[in-house]
């Protein structure tokens, strides 16, 4: 447990209008005052190509040194950890329950890789807390705040993405859509937020 009174708690979330005062972290928070930070996230029901945009913006994000945030959710989040492991980058992972109890339980075998590559996870909650609806919500808030950039590569205008997206844009970070859908309403939420909407390449 790493709290905000320490020299260890992220800069960024000590800057964050947020009231974070604590983190449960394995293995440590060493990496999280590294450059650049980038949050990869979108849908549990991204489409194969939006899947695919997730893995090759976190590859990108990787061959650079960066790290690559990511909530662990299925769907955009697991296809963002998938594209930084293929390039051999690191990534933090910020779960929505207590960093014993993974949910979804099928990418419990990717804590294990991210820590094995010298990446970390962290939660708010107790290590044994289930998560709910408002503790996804909150994990939220922390990916953006750590992040330097936030890259959406899918959501509808009202989701848990859009959440993040609207965490973001009140710590002044920058926002990117790479979702290729002309109908595409995170992009949507992200023009009307001042941030960019470009192509997946």
């Amino acid at each position: 447990i790493t709290l905000r009174t320490q020299t260890a708690f992220p800069t960024a979330l000590k800057q964050s209008a947020f009231d974070i005062n604590w983190l449960f972290v394995h293995p440590s928070t060493s990496q999280f005052d590294s450059k650049p930070l980038v949050a990869i996230i979108g849908s549990r029901e991204s489409t194969s190509d939006q899947m695919q945009n997730a893995r090759n913006a976190a590859g990108e994000v990787a061959g650079m040194g960066g790290y690559v945030i990511t909530g662990l959710a299925t769907g955009a989040d697991t296809a963002a950890y998938e594209g930084a492991i293929l390039q051999q980058g690191k990534v933090i992972g910020v779960l929505g329950t207590g960093i014993q109890r993974m949910y979804p339980k099928e990418n419990i075998k990717t804590l294990s890789h991210i820590i094995e590559r010298n990446g970390s996870i962290l939660s708010e909650l107790p290590p044994q807390a289930p998560g709910n609806k408002t503790s996804f919500i909150l994990r939220n808030r922390i990916i953006a705040a750590l992040a330097d950039v936030v890259v959406v590569v899918s959501g509808k205008y009202y989701s848990g993405t859009s959440h993040t997206i609207r965490f973001g844009k009140q710590m002044g970070k920058t926002l990117i859509s790479i979702d290729q859908s002309k109908h595409s309403g995170i992009s949507k939420l992200i023009a009307e937020l001042g941030g960019k909407v470009i192509t997946p390449d």
